[in-house]
Parts: structure tokens; C-alpha cells; sequence
């Protein structure tokens, strides 16, 4: 059975306690800088698979400091989850993200710009902690909106 978790963190009935998880993991670590709520929600062994991150899976480590060198590079960071659903052990969340680019990132430049992009991402959830994580961020069309790469691209 699917349940969906509609935007802005109204439930319809029968929502998991899994996707409660995933929501508090995005609101306090991604958007309030919370790595004491990181360290609660990551699983001790979790592993980050994201391409778009990593070309090896993070760790828990990993993970926290990927998220603190977003929020130094978009210091406005916001992450919403606009639909989640849940199964099983499985959650899955659209989201849509945002901040203003201030700091250096990889190699590329500030540029001062706002860019919003969106992201999907795939959590696997064992008593109450967040295991396994899948993403694919939309990249290219971030970079273009920074004006890092090519509209052409």
C-alpha cells in the first residue's frame, strides 16, 4: 500500500512514521543547519548514493558535511518537500530547492545568483533512522542558471 504525503506537510490518513522521518531530516538539517538531528535520524552506517554529490556513496559523515557545504555555499538554503510518499520501508520526496550561490563550490565561483533547482530522492528507513539514500539532482539546469555552463548545454 502507497501512502502519499501531500505538499507542506498535510497528511492523508495513514502517512508512516517514515515519512514523518524524512520530512524532519530535511526541515532540521537541510534548512535549520541541525547536524545534532542528523546524528539522530542517520542510521550510524548509512550510505548516500548521488551521483550528482559523490561518484563513491557517503557515510554518515559524509552526508552531514555535504550538507554543511551546501548551506556555507547557499547560505539562504531552503529544501521543500513538495510530495512524499511512503511504502514500506521505502520514502520517496520531490523536492524543490533554493538559496543564493555566496561561496565557492567545486571549483566554481560565486556568482551571487539565486537559482532553484529540483531533486528526487529515494530513503530506505529502519527503525526510525534513515539507512540507505538515493538522489538525482537536476545539475545542469542549476549550473545554467548560475551562469556557469552554457545555456546551449
Amino acid at each position: 500500500m502507497v501512502v502519499h504525503v501531500q505538499e507542506k506537510g498535510t497528511a492523508i490518513a495513514g502517512a508512516t512514521d517514515n515519512a514523518a522521518v524524512v520530512r524532519r531530516f530535511i526541515e532540521e538539517c537541510f534548512n535549520k543547519g541541525d547536524m545534532a538531528v542528523a546524528d539522530e535520524l542517520l542510521a550510524v552506517t548509512a550510505i548516500q548514493h548521488s551521483p550528482s554529490i559523490a561518484d563513491e556513496p557517503l557515510g554518515r559523515e559524509g552526508v552531514k558535511q555535504e550538507i554543511v557545504r551546501l548551506r556555507m555555499v547557499f547560505p539562504d538554503l531552503h529544501v521543500t518537500a513538495c510530495n512524499v510518499a511512503a511504502e514500506g520501508d521505502r520514502v520517496v520526496a520531490y523536492l524543490w530547492i533554493g538559496g543564493t550561490h555566496t561561496g565557492s563550490y567545486r571549483g566554481m565561483r560565486a556568482t551571487g545568483t539565486y537559482a532553484a533547482w529540483k531533486a528526487i530522492n529515494t530513503f530506505r528507513i529502519a527503525d526510525g533512522h534513515i539507512v540507505e539514500q538515493w538522489g538525482v539532482a537536476d545539475c545542469a539546469s542549476t549550473l545554467k542558471r548560475l551562469g556557469l555552463i552554457p545555456e546551449e548545454m
